[in-house]
């Protein structure tokens, strides 16, 4: 059996696993030189999934694609019901 961790939540002390045949075959590769937790200025919202999270553009368009992903809990240190309230794509 395999499995891809997609996060870690060390805070509730639990890992994401997806069994996904496409994500499995998923090839990741180091999209770019930025370190974990840095913070990064002008980050462009590509896609809103409703509940979920957003996917964002880290890097400015003239340079090499680098994306992120952001879950709902992450957005913001209140609460956020509707993403669409406080990020537009």
């Amino acid at each position: 059996m395999q499995a891809r961790v997609l996060f870690i939540d060390a805070e509730k002390k639990t890992v994401s696993l997806t069994m996904r045949p496409s994500l499995l075959a998923w090839d990741l590769q180091p999209c770019c030189s930025l370190p974990a937790g840095d913070i990064v200025e002008g980050a462009t919202v590509v896609r809103q999934d409703t509940g979920l999270g957003i996917l964002l553009r880290l890097t400015p368009e003239d340079e090499e694609d680098a994306y992120g992903y952001c879950h709902i809990s992450r957005l913001a240190d209140e609460h956020v019901d509707k993403i669409g309230k406080h990020y537009r794509t």
